[in-house]
């Protein structure tokens, strides 16, 4: 999987020199698979700044396994991300863990998981994070 980011924890993203907290800085927002164009889309929102959004966009998407939040738990804690990090394609039933960079190749999946037990695991072709200073739809 090509990529414009590394991951400096299991929660922060840099990206062209720029770190991204998306435990504390930012709130889950959304996340969205576009069929035709073969696109995936996971998306945040700062909690402090107005319109300051950040974004992953996942481009030929080659597998995704999205696994639901947990019962009893509210669902306002889906905006929380717990982690994210990379698994091997090889164990394609884990949506509960994760390897640090270090420890992955172009070949892992990378996974996401948020408080409430929604997690999103996918691997595509290239995967482009940027940052976003107003709204705009995918």
């Amino acid at each position: 999987m090509k990529r414009n980011f590394s991951l400096a924890t299991e929660v922060v993203v840099v990206t062209e020199g720029v770190r991204y907290d998306l435990h504390n800085d930012y709130d889950f927002e959304q996340f969205f698979y576009d069929a035709v164009l073969n696109t995936f889309l996971l998306k945040w929102r700062h909690t402090k700044i107005e319109g300051n959004c950040f974004s992953i966009k996942f481009k030929d998407v080659l597998w995704i396994r999205i696994k639901g939040m947990e019962s009893g738990v509210p669902f306002a804690e889906n905006g929380c991300l717990d982690f994210m990090g990379y698994l091997h394609p090889d164990d394609d039933l884990i949506m509960d863990g994760f390897l640090q960079e270090d420890f992955s190749s172009d070949r892992h999946h990378l996974i996401f998981c948020f408080s409430a037990g929604l997690a999103v695991r996918i691997f595509a072709k290239e995967t482009v994070a940027s940052q976003e200073n107003g709204r705009t739809s995918q």
